[in-house]
């Protein structure tokens, strides 16, 4: 079991690798480009994933180890891990936050996997964010129910998202089961290989759609619903081009990520959701 572990492990990194290597991405940082960002760039992004590589594994393996009688039961132990991968993370990149959302998401995952391992059952998409969503059930509530009661200047970005627009970001994409992947970016994906794109484009194309569906909480936080709304008309845009599979599509691309870019606008939430896009894509072959 310990060996499957370390198999779900090597997958969840194997997504935070490619997402990072996957190019032109755009306004986010690739081996390319430092996108919006002026703070960090692909190194420091490997910097980050060599620091997390233990981590996911170790979610797994919590997994693995969980006996209780429903699955909400294993997000404090999760939740904890989690917490000690974030302060490896922030040492290693000098306090650059490249990862922590990905550390959420992914880390469920992984737990969620473990779940799954232990009991015998195959590793597929839907049934592993199922079983996360499980584990996550309540977590917004929880979460957010007393938000009102804080003082203003200690609310984080997200509990302001959520107070002022009812966005509840990655924790109710994963309490629903990651619909954003479900539906949307890994048949995506999927679609891309089975006709011929490389992996790299496939994945471009997969993340245009996520900008057209998930309401990114990094772009809503630094240019509201204007800013969604703008990244969504111009992935539009790029895919009805036709995307990484035509020449005006990638000319597209290059153009999207020159203007977010120069807005300093940088969709972190749907490229996390990409990695786990590819992270469930490659876990069914465990």
């Amino acid at each position: 079991m310990r060996e499957r572990a370390a198999e779900i492990g090597r997958q969840a990194l194997t997504a935070v690798l490619l997402e990072a290597a996957a190019a032109p991405k755009p306004g986010l940082v690739d081996p390319l480009s430092r996108g919006a960002h002026s703070d960090m760039d692909f190194f420091t992004f490997l910097v980050s994933a060599a620091a997390l590589a233990p981590f996911w594994e170790k979610f797994a393996i919590l997994g693995q180890g969980y006996q209780g009688s429903h699955p909400s039961g294993l997000l404090p132990s999760l939740r904890a891990e989690g917490w000690r991968a974030e302060k490896v993370m922030f040492s290693a990149t000098g306090g650059v936050n490249t990862h922590k959302g990905l550390v959420f998401s992914l880390g469920l995952l992984c737990g969620a996997a473990g779940i799954l391992s232990a009991r015998g059952r195959p590793l597929l998409p839907e049934e592993c964010a199922e079983t996360a969503a499980l584990v996550a059930s309540g977590i917004v509530s929880r979460d957010f129910s007393r938000l009102g009661e804080k003082s203003p200047e200690v609310l984080t970005a997200g509990e302001k998202l959520y107070l002022r627009w009812g966005i509840s970001g990655i924790r109710g994409e994963a309490e629903k089961g990651f619909p954003s992947v479900i539906r949307v970016s890994l048949p995506r994906l999927r679609e891309g290989l089975l006709s011929g794109l490389s992996f790299n484009d496939s994945m471009i194309d997969a993340l245009l759609l996520l900008f057209t569906v998930v309401e990114d909480t990094n772009v809503m936080s630094r240019c509201g619903p204007e800013g969604v709304a703008m990244v969504r008309e111009e992935a539009q845009r790029v895919i009805a081009m036709g995307g990484m599979a035509s020449a005006k599509g990638k000319e597209a691309v290059i153009a999207m990520d020159g203007l977010l870019s120069g807005r300093k606008i940088s969709p972190g939430g749907s490229a996390d959701l990409l990695a786990v896009t590819v992270f469930l894509h490659f876990i069914q072959a465990i």
